[in-house]
């Protein structure tokens, strides 16, 4: 039998648990949802980020590595290799913050307006997206807004990734598509917006947890801010 008093298994499951977060539509929770987030608690490590702090750590030395870019004068293979590990392991990096509830909401929905390209009358295809600046109206440019999740989701699930280097000196942005996305769009990412999205996922320190049951979904659904004084 579940102890009646429910509040340290909420102070286990969300270290910045408020009280009163443990009751939905006036009730109590459930013994069997209590039985669930046990079950949570106990294989919490293996599926999520406990500690942050390494992670975003990290984080700002992949964003110093990003921005060392805009100076570097000699692009190798292993020099792009080394670009693409960047890139990858931030956004992964990101989204896993987000999954993990380390990140405010805040944050989270930061929006970024990037250029975006509409596809041309061919079908982008896994047999010649390699050659995309045929395949998409790169005169006809748009304005889009992403969320810094919808942009690390555009490079975890890449399938264009294209680096713009001028004259073979100095990186200034990227051009990248997912494999939902290069059927409509294709977006270019400016260096500093790359930089600035990891850093603000880095540095945010979110001291507020509050959370409530999604009918719909039948989850908990997190949300995280920075109480400010």
């Amino acid at each position: 039998m579940p102890r009646k008093d429910t509040k340290w298994i909420f102070r286990e499951f969300f270290p910045f648990w408020h009280p009163k977060s443990r009751e939905r539509n006036g009730e109590e929770v459930s013994q069997k949802e209590i039985r669930i987030i046990l079950m949570l608690c106990y294989i919490r490590r293996l599926l999520v980020i406990e500690d942050s702090v390494p992670w975003k750590k990290e984080l700002l030395k992949i964003a110093a590595k990003l921005e060392s870019r805009y100076n570097q004068k000699r692009w190798s293979q292993q020099s792009f290799f080394a670009l693409e590990k960047e890139l990858f392991l931030g956004f992964f990096s990101a989204r896993k913050l987000f999954e993990s509830n380390k990140i405010s909401r805040t944050v989270e929905t930061t929006r970024f307006e990037l250029a975006a390209y509409p596809v041309g009358e061919k079908e982008v295809t896994l047999m010649n997206q390699h050659r995309f600046p045929e395949l998409y109206d790169l005169y006809a440019g748009l304005t889009e807004e992403l969320t810094i999740r919808d942009l690390a989701n555009q490079f975890v699930h890449s399938a264009i990734l294209s680096p713009f280097v001028p004259s073979g000196q100095s990186l200034v942005g990227v051009f990248i598509a997912s494999d939902r996305a290069k059927k409509k769009m294709l977006f270019y990412v400016p260096l500093n917006k790359i930089i600035g999205a990891l850093r603000s996922v880095a540095n945010d320190n979110p001291t507020k947890y509050e959370a409530h049951f999604d009918d719909e979904k039948k989850e908990y659904v997190v949300v995280l801010s920075t109480e400010t004084t």
